[in-house]
């Protein structure tokens, strides 16, 4: 779920303006070469959302210009490529390949070059020096903080040396970097209480008394940090890890709620609360929306101070509201494999159960014997079974269905053109995906249980007709 600030550090807008904002001035420009022609390139923001993007020339040439408000961490993507970036105003970064190295080692020239060579640098470091904390996570927590507070420090000791030597870096850039170190290492001691258990299979485990210490050195409220990937999964863990300890403490509340509610309490700075409330309430509602999640958007429209954001869960909450239970099933553009077209009024007076797929849906593949049983034990005249295929490639669909060819199961396929729209239009943002429609065209679950559910069978014994 394939998870918005404008530009850099969340700006925040409130209120409504009388006429529309003037679209702020670009001070910020990437530039270079990458081997990846013919593609699109987009730069994206800590949170994952595009801010802007570009075309890749035949020759592999590119340009981007984005407004940045203050320092910030990006992430600039072409297909398969990935490339981190540290950006702030007056930045002007060109990047290139070194293609004679077998690791086609990455080259910055321009304003704001020094940042991210360091980060290249330290990615290099870290790929030496990273302990395998999978492995320390099984071990006493003597040794485990030991081992956590040696690569802290050898990383502290990694950035100090580079700075000795390299005295152009930004200051604003090097507090950031040790805060990626401070919350990287919190992190760790944040979640090693709980894998200790799984690595080790132990029923039971405290730490000591004075463990949870470092939290002192660490807080929720620190918006110049909000970009930083370590300080977004700090402060999203710390809210997930107090609501499981008021669960264990008999908190019987949707753990949603209550990490909303901790949000709310613990955060003080409304942009780096509104961060949180938005990840909590978009993972709520990402794939369904139940009485949980109606209560989490209205909480959060109430509460939440960033307008992009607002909108993002308003949107997805409409989303959801046009396929919820009552209303009509949506036109959809599907083929069978001779080419007929489906219509789900072709099957008026029958139930029909509706599974989205993918061949690269692993899930799909081994749970179709499943949903051939349903289909050949429920399927009396009166429910169809349909399995509608999302692949881009038809080749990819038709050469799966040959080997599985089974007449009690409807296989139709999107158009290739249409799957995105589909994809909008049913909230598909996970596979595999099931929707129930009663004999009249209307939805009854649009997010219905999978064919080895029991409650799918429930479901459909309310309405007899259905099983007779």
């Amino acid at each position: 779920m394939n998870r918005i600030f404008i530009g850099l550090g969340f700006v925040i807008l409130i209120g409504c303006a009388k006429t529309p904002d003037k679209k702020p001035e670009e001070n910020t420009w990437i530039t270079g070469s990458i081997p990846q022609s013919g593609q699109s390139i987009g730069l994206f923001d800590a949170n994952g959302y595009e801010l802007v993007t570009n075309s890749v020339s035949s020759d592999g040439n590119f340009s981007l210009s984005v407004n940045t408000a203050a320092g910030a961490y990006y992430q600039l993507r072409c297909k398969s490529t990935l490339i981190p970036l540290y950006l702030s105003p007056g930045y002007n970064i060109q990047i290139s390949y070194d293609t004679s190295r077998r690791d086609s080692i990455i080259i910055y020239a321009g304003r704001g070059k020094e940042s991210n060579e360091y980060l290249l640098a330290f990615s290099q470091f870290e790929s030496i020096n990273k302990p395998a904390y999978d492995q320390l996570l099984a071990k006493s927590e003597e040794e485990f903080l030991l081992e956590t507070r040696r690569y802290r420090s050898k990383s502290e000791a990694f950035l100090n040396n580079y700075q000795e030597h390299h005295f152009n870096l930004d200051p604003n850039f090097i507090s950031k970097e040790r805060a990626r170190i401070l919350y990287a290492w919190a992190n760790r001691l944040l979640h090693y209480p709980e894998s200790h258990i799984y690595y080790t299979g132990e029923d039971e485990f405290a730490v000591s008394d004075s463990y949870h210490d470092y939290k002192k050195t660490v807080n929720l409220d620190d918006p110049d940090l909000i970009s930083l990937p370590e300080y977004q999964t700090f402060v999203k863990a710390y809210i997930e890890s107090e609501a499981e300890i008021l669960q264990k403490k008999g908190d019987k509340r949707n753990r949603n709620l209550i990490r909303f509610d901790l949000a709310k309490q613990l955060i003080n700075e409304s942009v780096v609360r509104d961060f949180v409330m938005h990840d909590i309430v978009m993972d709520a509602i990402q794939f369904g929306m139940d009485m949980h999640g109606e209560s989490l958007v209205q909480n959060f429209l109430d509460n939440c101070q960033n307008s992009v954001m607002r909108a993002e869960v308003n949107g997805l909450a409409e989303e959801w509201e046009n396929i919820s239970p009552g209303n009509e099933f949506p036109s959809l553009s599907a083929y069978d494999k001779n080419g007929l077209k489906f219509r789900i009024s072709d099957h008026q007076g029958k139930f029909i159960y509706l599974r989205f797929w993918t061949s690269k849906c692993q899930p799909c593949i081994s749970e179709y014997p499943t949903l051939i049983n349903l289909a050949d034990s429920v399927n009396k005249g009166n429910l169809v079974v349909v399995d509608l295929n999302l692949d881009e490639d038809q080749n990819s669909w038709s050469n799966i269905i040959k080997t599985w060819d089974q007449p009690s199961i409807l296989e139709v396929q999107v158009s290739r053109s249409k799957i995105e729209q589909v994809k909008k239009k049913f909230v598909i943002n996970g596979l595999p995906r099931y929707i129930l429609i009663d004999p009249n065209g209307i939805i009854l679950d649009p997010v219905a249980p999978p064919p080895s559910d029991p409650s799918l069978l429930e479901k459909l014994a309310a309405h007899p007709i259905a099983l007779n």
